[in-house]
């Protein structure tokens, strides 16, 4: 009897703390941020001007912008920056109309971009960093600069 009481405390106590566990470390947090409304069409082929905003009213539009471009904007990096890929992301042009709260930063409507690109595309992404050849101009020697006259020329 005493040890089947043990048990059954042992056991008790266990699935008290993996409760309180779970309810500690459980918890998702706050939803990912999302727009109000979303229009995310396919661009017509005789498309031609390209569009890209984030506003400060809460609206968000792009017209005729390839995936690549979109990455690059909700990422907030330059274009040349967002590597790999299938080759659809530079072929492939989307127009995007979508509405977030007024109330909403600029930060949080790129996050809004960023949820909805992962659901659309679902797309998964890794920071790197890449080593590239960097060019420095220094002066050999002082000499070549006799005659050399610094200043502005307007």
């Amino acid at each position: 009897m005493k040890l089947a009481l043990r048990w059954s405390t042992v056991l008790s106590s266990l699935v008290v703390a993996l409760l309180a566990a779970q309810a500690a470390f459980g918890q998702t947090g706050k939803p990912p941020l999302a727009f109000a409304a979303v229009d995310f069409r396919t661009s017509q082929p005789s498309d031609q001007i390209v569009t890209q905003g984030v506003l400060p009213d809460g609206q968000v539009l792009f017209r005729n912008t390839t995936a690549r471009e979109l990455i690059a904007v909700a990422y907030n990096v330059d274009k040349e920056l967002v590597g790999g890929g299938p080759a659809w992301l530079d072929t492939d042009r989307f127009d995007i109309e979508a509405k977030a709260p007024p109330t909403a930063s600029q930060a949080d409507r790129l996050l809004m971009l960023q949820t909805l690109l992962g659901v659309r595309f679902k797309l998964t992404i890794r920071h790197d960093t890449k080593a590239d050849p960097v060019f420095v101009l220094t002066v050999a020697h002082a000499c070549f600069c006799r005659g050399i006259s610094f200043g502005y020329f307007g």
